[in-house]
């Protein structure tokens, strides 16, 4: 991860933190994937911007206090 790349994660984070889909999605690859387990309610391949905001709304939606605490970032190359 470059000092580019950790200041994006650091913006998503933030976008995140505050519930800003849109900005959430301005700094996601349009192709991106996501995977989350079988175990989970929404669980499966999300695949692209579309399905990733939508993923975005359930995991809020049924995680209503979720927070994330970032120790540390660790930047290597790509």
């Amino acid at each position: 991860m470059t000092d580019s790349n950790t200041s994006i994660v650091r913006a998503f984070l933030a976008a995140a933190a505050a519930g800003d889909r849109l900005a959430m999605a301005r700094l996601a690859a349009p192709d991106l994937v996501v995977i989350e387990a079988e175990s989970l309610p929404y669980a499966g391949r999300h695949v692209g911007l579309d399905a990733f905001l939508a993923l975005v709304a359930r995991v809020f939606g049924a995680w209503l206090d979720t927070r994330v605490a970032v120790e540390r970032f660790i930047a290597e190359g790509d």
